[in-house]
């Protein structure tokens, strides 16, 4: 009997911990103060049901109290790993702005000396007495760095040219008039020939570069603010450059519960801050970091931008894996083409994977309207991913969901401000007005800074662009009625 008594006791004990830590970890947190008042009576409540219950002196009352505390026991200790969980994936997101960029050393296969080199070793002493040639495009501020690397690993400092354009790389390269080329990876995709088939990587080094502080603090559950989001098109780490392929400028309103996403095209040819201020595709500022391609959108649209919220393809990917697919309603019937080929969509509802919507999100030649249908699907994809994370599906998917939150998001919100904004939706559970316009312009041919040569870009439509101009100056002072 006295075994039983400290059993119970033991529980009521255990039962008594997991509620002050929950408590402890709601008010450090995310629940408003009468929200957390309610749940500190509500452990209270409970800690003496079960406390009264199991001393009972009717034996099937006080087993049916030992059984439910233990239920209850194990309730709360999964309910403190979620809190801590979704707690640890809040603070992983907060970006540090620190970025990677990542640089090959390649040479062409019939100039490989060792076919089974190891390129994490940066052993290149074979190739020492080599002609180097460095791409000057994007962000080149650690070129420097790679070729002191390359000199201490090569055992000499390499000849070298710089080579102005990705033309100029490609013709250099493959003529042999640089045998080894050092390659910004964000770069790669600008080529048009498969660098994977014919070349070689014989070494890799990654630098960090942390970005400008760009963040305009504004008083997010008080005020409207605005949320540029980047989608890069790269693989793997997020902390890695690429081009902008998602642009959305996103204008958040917490008083009228209003949210209005305005799309710009990735091909949209805009002055860039970190050109000069040449003009260019939009896209390309993403070799130059996220920074580049907030700053160039505050000057092109006149405003300015309070923080951003970055992903990349393995984000997009993961995120809806992680949600077990998303369904989304297409305007045709396609098949995908060049760098996302192989998959089939058909008008009307498609459940998805997570690679079958980043192909559906990337998708642009199988249109006549091309980067404009794009951004349709892109926001049918958005918005799919917002249903099923606000629907009770997320609850079988919830540990999954929150595994990938922490890899696949980047932003330079603060933690006070997110769990302010999370404090602010518990106390009013309020539904959101979400709607969406779309810059537009036209196909030219045009000179490319980044590219060095005459590329397809899209000129804007001023029309649409000075609309949205007015729209986003009427969001922020507050006459929505303009938006209806």
């Amino acid at each position: 009997m006295k075994l039983f008594k400290d059993i119970r006791i033991y529980l009521i004990i255990i039962l008594s911990i997991l509620c002050i830590l929950a408590t402890v970890q709601f008010a450090i947190s995310v629940l408003p103060i009468k929200i957390l008042i309610l749940v500190i009576l509500v452990f209270a409540f409970l800690v003496t049901f079960f406390s009264a219950l199991v001393y009972q002196r009717n034996k099937v009352f006080r087993y049916i109290g030992m059984l439910l505390l233990v239920v209850f026991i194990a309730i709360g200790g999964y309910g403190n790993y979620m809190l801590n969980k979704t707690m640890g994936v809040l603070n992983k997101i907060v970006s540090n702005d620190a970025n990677t960029v990542r640089y090959s050393i390649i040479t062409l296969n019939e100039n490989v000396k060792d076919p089974d080199i190891d390129p994490s070793l940066h052993d290149l002493s074979a190739y020492g007495n080599e002609s180097y040639g460095i791409v000057m495009v994007g962000n080149t501020a650690n070129n420097s760095d790679v070729i002191k690397a390359i000199g201490e690993d090569a055992g000499q400092t390499p000849e070298y040219v710089t080579l102005r354009s990705i033309q100029e790389a490609t013709e250099a390269f493959k003529n042999g008039d640089v045998k080894m080329l050092i390659l910004n990876e964000s770069l790669r995709s600008m080529f048009e020939e498969d660098l994977d088939a014919i070349s070689t990587v014989v070494a890799e080094y990654s630098f960090e570069v942390v970005s400008k502080d760009i963040r305009t603090e504004a008083q997010v559950t008080e005020e409207p603010f605005i949320i540029y989001i980047t989608g890069v098109d790269v693989y793997g780490d997020l902390s890695e450059q690429g081009r902008s392929d998602v642009n959305k400028i996103m204008m958040v309103d917490p008083i009228d519960k209003k949210i209005v996403l305005i799309d710009i095209p990735r091909d949209y040819y805009v002055p860039q801050t970190c050109q000069y201020d040449q003009e260019d595709k939009l896209t390309h500022t993403g070799f130059f970091g996220v920074d580049c391609t907030v700053s160039s959108i505050e000057e092109f649209m006149d405003i300015d931008i309070n923080y951003y919220v970055k992903v990349n393809f393995s984000s997009l990917v993961d995120i809806v894996d992680a949600l077990g697919g998303i369904d989304v309603y297409s305007d045709y019937t396609f098949d995908t083409h060049k760098a996302a080929a192989g998959y089939h969509f058909d008008e009307g509802w498609n459940h998805l994977s997570g690679m079958e919507a980043l192909m559906f999100s990337r998708e642009r030649y199988a249109f006549i309207d091309g980067d404009n249908q794009r951004i349709k699907n892109q926001t049918a994809v958005l918005k799919a991913i917002i249903d099923k994370v606000a629907s009770p599906a997320i609850i079988t998917n919830y540990m999954s969901f929150m595994d990938v939150m922490a890899q696949t998001i980047q932003t330079n919100l603060n933690e006070d401000e997110i769990y302010a904004l999370i404090q602010m939706q518990l106390t009013d559970m309020a539904s959101w007005d979400i709607e969406s316009y779309a810059l537009e312009g036209y196909g030219a041919i045009l000179w490319s800074p980044a590219g060095n040569a005459d590329l397809w870009v899209m000129q804007p439509d001023y029309n649409t662009v000075e609309e949205a101009k007015e729209l986003i100056a009427d969001f922020m002072n507050k006459n929505t009625d303009s938006l209806e």
